[in-house]
């Protein structure tokens, strides 16, 4: 009916890291930016540039630690995404793009997903701080979505 919706357990993929690289990523932090995902969407607007900067000003990208802490259970996860990560701090552009490309691969691996096939009246809540969401595109007709993201905590 409704198509699928996959998410993935980023505690999982950090978990099935070596130990040499969790050492590595370990205090590393990368810039996140909302509009390396969606900046297309605005720029097919009217008035696009304009208003992708003013955009860009209000929600600039934000640091974001490539493992981050999960404050109630305290279980490490890997915090980076295709979507919204840009760049790994501190290495060089050629480390940074190879760093990302490896983790970004590692955590969409099948060990480390679920996979829910909607029906009428679902209703799925996640933690987005431990988990992302995978959208996939085998789904006809329409889907109705209501989101809410609750405030979130400070990564640590």
């Amino acid at each position: 009916m409704g198509g699928d919706t996959g998410w993935l357990s980023l505690a999982a993929a950090y978990d099935a890291l070596s130990d040499s690289v969790n050492r590595f990523v370990e205090g590393l932090s990368a810039p996140h930016d909302v509009y390396k995902a969606f900046g297309s969407l605005i720029l097919d607007a009217k008035g696009s540039m304009a208003r992708l900067q003013e955009k860009q000003r209000e929600f600039p990208p934000v640091d974001h630690p490539v493992v981050r802490t999960h404050p109630e259970t305290g279980r490490k996860c890997l915090f980076v995404n295709r979507a919204h990560a840009m760049r790994i701090n501190g290495l060089q552009d050629v480390e940074s793009r190879h760093l990302l490309e490896m983790l970004w691969e590692h955590v969409v691996h099948p060990n480390f997903q679920i996979r829910h096939q909607w029906r009428q009246h679902d209703l799925a809540m996640w933690d987005n701080r431990c988990t992302m969401h995978c959208a996939t595109s085998n789904f006809t007709g329409h889907r109705l979505m209501h989101r809410i993201t609750v405030l979130g905590d400070r990564p640590h």
